[in-house]
């Protein structure tokens, strides 16, 4: 079973007529979850309805579920597999990137008075109502066990690595 999704995205950019009017340029794009964990993209002509650029990408071991959404205003798609991932537009690029959290099974757009964009999402056994900032930025968490009882940290100024004081002491 697919999970079809249609996209639209809208740049624009001058033109060099003595008029100096602005041309407003609309790709549509079709996306598809499929069963096997892939995402197709698709470009959609939109004067002849031609189908091309056809872009495959790996999401996860379980199939692919889409979720329509905004973020900064724009429209945006919850890519939710066995990883769960946020597509959006950024600076006129598509971008694709993996959410840093549990696997997601739903997902939908969320706003309230402390949240004014957000996702309000459902995992196993929970209720999860996420803020998407700093779009663009590349961001992920890992989990490490610590021998020994953390102290103090500080982020390395030239590799944003987090080091971390240990000691075995209480």
């Amino acid at each position: 079973k697919e999970n079809i999704v249609t996209h639209s995205s809208t740049s624009s950019s001058s033109s060099s007529s003595s008029s100096n009017s602005t041309t407003v340029i609309s790709d549509l794009f079709l996306y598809i979850g499929l069963s096997d964990g892939v995402l197709i993209r698709l470009n959609i002509n939109q004067v002849s309805g031609v189908l091309s650029d056809i872009r495959r990408r790996f999401l996860g071991i379980e199939p692919v579920k889409l979720f329509k959404t905004v973020i900064n205003s724009n429209p945006a798609m919850l890519c939710l597999s066995s990883r769960s991932w946020l597509l959006y537009t950024y600076q006129n690029e598509h971008i694709l990137s993996p959410l840093s959290y549990t696997a997601l099974e739903y997902g939908s757009s969320f706003s309230s008075e402390q949240c004014n964009e957000g996702l309000v999402t459902l995992d196993d056994s929970s209720l999860r109502i996420i803020s998407i900032e700093k779009l663009g930025e590349n961001f992920n968490q890992q989990e490490v066990q610590l021998r020994n009882t953390p102290r103090d940290f500080i982020i390395h100024p030239e590799t944003n690595f987090i080091i971390t004081v240990e000691t075995d002491l209480n």
